[in-house]
């Protein structure tokens, strides 16, 4: 299958220009198909906020449900086992540092943001190609005058 290419007109020189027809028929599919992967662009961008966001309340659920063991933890006296702040945030730390799921909920929480960060990026290379499509389609009918 042959693989379609975008037309970048900074690759060809003066003497293998196409004529408008030929640049009318490579640009003329691109303007229409970017609008729809923007639009994919920008769901994925949505899928992934709602994971990140899915993540975030499922690590800070963990969290409580640690803090909450944590206040309550008492020796065979009945004494708080961490009777400080500074014991507590340590106690939650290690257990942090432990515990496989907190792990994997971290872990996937960073891949989530780094690729919503990446299609944010793309997206905008998107919106730009498209502008500047529609720029030099105008340019086009502008010197088609001439």
């Amino acid at each position: 299958m042959e693989e379609k290419t975008q037309y970048d007109p900074s690759s060809r020189s003066f003497d293998d220009a196409p004529s408008t027809a030929a640049l009318e028929a490579e640009i003329v599919p691109q303007l229409l198909s970017l609008p729809k992967q923007i639009r994919e662009k920008m769901l994925d961008i949505l899928l992934m906020q709602s994971r990140i966001n899915e993540t975030e309340f499922e690590l800070k659920q963990w969290e409580a449900e640690q803090i909450q063991d944590i206040a309550t933890a008492v020796d065979e006296n009945g004494r708080k086992l961490f009777s400080n702040e500074k014991l507590r945030q340590a106690e939650l730390e290690r257990r942090k540092a432990e515990d496989q799921r907190y792990k994997q909920l971290s872990e996937a929480l960073q891949e989530y943001k780094e690729q919503q960060e990446k299609d944010r990026i793309e997206l905008e290379y998107l919106r730009y190609q498209f502008r500047a499509l529609e720029i030099y389609t105008r340019f086009l009918e502008a010197t088609r005058g001439l």
